[in-house]
C-alpha cells in the first residue's frame, strides 16, 4: 500500500508489480508463508494493473502453499473490476475509512460496492497461528466513506480458505457505511454490495 500511494499513484498510469518476497534461504519458514499470505491479499486490493506472482516459486510448488492462491481465486470468481471507478480506501487514510486500533484494512470501493482486507496490526510478523493463540480482537467496528446512502449485503471470507463465513446486512446514512465486524484474527476478506 505505502508504495503504491507515495510513489507510484501519482502517475496515473498502469502499474504491475514484477515480483515480492524476500530471500528463501535467509528467511525461516513461517515467514516465507507470511509473506506469500500478505502479498497475495494486499496485491488484490490496491489498484494494480494485475497482480503478481511470489518470487520463490519453488517455495509456493514444492512446498505445497497454493491455498494462499486458491483462497484468493475463490474470492475473485465471477469478479470483473474492470469499468467500475474503484478507488482505494485503507485504514492508513481517515478519509476513505476508519477501524478500530489494532486492526487495519484495505480495499477497493465505489459509490456501491468494496473489496476489503481486514487483519491485525501484527500479521505482518507474526506467525497467524502465534496471532490466534492470543484470542481474537473482538468488537471492531469499520466505517466506508463516500457510499451511497442505503441498505447494503456484507459478505466475511475466511483468507485461507476461500470460503463464505458469514453475512450480514448493513445500512449507509450520510455517505457512511458502518459496520460491525466479527472477530479478527487473524485476517479475513469483505465483499460488501448495496441491495436492489
Amino acid at each position: 500500500y505505502w508504495s503504491f500511494h507515495n510513489l507510484l499513484n501519482n502517475f496515473n498510469k498502469p502499474i504491475l508489480v514484477g515480483e515480492f518476497g524476500g530471500h528463501v534461504l535467509k528467511n525461516a519458514a513461517a515467514r516465507l508463508d507470511i509473506e506469500v499470505h500478505i502479498g497475495t491479499w494486499s496485491m488484490a486490493m490496491i489498484p494494480y494493473a494485475g497482480s503478481t506472482g511470489y518470487w520463490w516459486w519453488p517455495w509456493l510448488h514444492y512446498m505445497d502453499r497454493y491455498n494462499h492462491l486458491g483462497a484468493l481465486a475463490s474470492f475473485m470468481k465471477g469478479e470483473d473490476r474492470r469499468g467500475k471507478e474503484f478507488r482505494q480506501i485503507s485504514s492508513f487514510d481517515e478519509d476513505s475509512l476508519t477501524i478500530t486500533t489494532g486492526v487495519e484494512a484495505i480495499g477497493l470501493s465505489n459509490a456501491t460496492m468494496a473489496d476489503l482486507w481486514v487483519f491485525n496490526s501484527k500479521i505482518r510478523n507474526v506467525v497467524p497461528v502465534r496471532l490466534r493463540r492470543k484470542g481474537p480482537i473482538k468488537g471492531v467496528t469499520l466505517v466506508i466513506k463516500n457510499m451511497t446512502d442505503g441498505n447494503y449485503t456484507v459478505e466475511f471470507w475466511d483468507a485461507y480458505t476461500g470460503k463464505v463465513t458469514g453475512k450480514i446486512k448493513a445500512a449507509a446514512a450520510d455517505g457512511s457505511l458502518s459496520i460491525a465486524l466479527p472477530p479478527v484474527h487473524p485476517d479475513y476478506a469483505m465483499k460488501v454490495r448495496k441491495a436492489n
